[in-house]
């Protein structure tokens, strides 16, 4: 950064953007939802979030590839 070269693609600093909105939504639900919930449903529904982000990112890349 000192030499103004940034070494992460602008693909690696949106997963990073993505992993902290993961651990906002899963620390959001361990508050909530600690008592009616069950540890397994709680790591698969933070897994399928996860999915889904990455999927939503991917989809995103190809439409905003497709239309350079």
């Amino acid at each position: 950064l000192q030499n103004h070269q940034i070494s992460y693609s602008s693909f690696k600093l949106r997963i990073w953007n993505e992993v902290a909105t993961v651990f906002l939504v899963a620390i959001v639900f361990l508050v909530v939802l600690r008592e009616t919930m069950s540890w397994v449903w709680g790591v698969a529904g933070i897994l399928l979030f996860g999915v889904l982000l990455m999927l939503a990112i991917r989809m995103y890349k190809k439409l905003r590839e497709k239309k350079q």
